[in-house]
C-alpha cells in the first residue's frame, strides 16, 4: 500500500484514539515511524497489522474502522496529498468514475504498487455498481472512501456494500 495512505491512517488513529494507540501500534507491529514515507510502497503484511493491532487496542471491528477511514482519506487524507484530483471534479459521480485514473497517477512512479481497480455499470441512470479487484480484500475502505464523497461534494448518495466485492452507489436525482 502506498506511503501517503499509511501516513493519513496514522493521522486518523491519532485523531480518533490517541497517539499512544498509534505509537504502541508500531511497536507491536515491528514498524519504524521514518520507514513510512508518502511514495513508498509499505509491504501488505505490514498494513495489515497496523489494521489488526488498532482494532485489537481500541475494541473497534476492522470493518468499523476501514470505513471511517476510507471516508477520512477521501475528506482529509487525499485531499490534501493530491488535491489536483479534487481541482475541476465538480461531483461524487464525476470523482467516482475517475478513481481508476487517480489510482494510475498516484502510483504511475512508486515500483511494485497495486491500487485496487473498478469496473462499473449503470443499474439505473442513477444507480451505479462498483466491482472492486484489489489482493487487499479492503472493499469497506473502498465503502467508506465513497461515502466520503457526500462531505466532499455535499451530495446525498446511498451507498451500500454488496459483499464480496460491489459497492451499490445510488445518487440523489437533485445531483444528476
Amino acid at each position: 500500500m502506498k506511503g501517503s495512505i499509511v501516513l493519513s491512517g496514522m493521522d486518523y488513529v491519532t485523531e480518533k484514539f490517541g497517539k499512544e494507540v498509534w505509537l504502541k501500534t508500531l511497536r507491536l507491529c515491528n514498524v519504524k515511524q521514518g520507514e513510512i514515507l508518502p511514495f513508498a510502497e509499505i509491504d501488505d503484511r505490514k498494513v495489515e497489522c497496523l489494521i489488526n493491532t488498532v482494532s485489537n487496542l481500541t475494541g473497534e471491528r476492522v470493518e468499523k474502522i476501514l470505513e471511517e477511514f476510507g471516508r477520512y482519506w477521501i475528506t482529509k487524507g487525499a485531499k490534501t496529498m493530491y488535491p489536483l484530483f479534487y481541482k475541476n471534479v465538480k461531483s461524487a459521480k464525476q470523482f467516482i468514475l475517475e478513481i481508476n485514473r487517480f489510482h494510475k497517477v498516484a502510483t504511475q512512479n512508486t515500483p511494485g504498487a497495486r491500487p485496487p481497480s473498478f469496473d462499473y455499470w449503470w443499474e439505473k441512470h442513477n444507480v451505479l455498481i462498483l466491482h472492486y479487484h484489489s489482493h487487499r480484500n479492503l472493499l469497506n475502505l473502498a465503502v467508506g472512501a465513497i461515502k466520503g464523497c457526500e462531505d466532499c461534494f455535499k451530495e446525498k448518495l446511498i451507498v451500500e456494500k454488496i459483499p464480496p466485492d460491489k459497492i451499490k452507489v445510488t445518487f440523489s436525482v437533485s445531483t444528476l
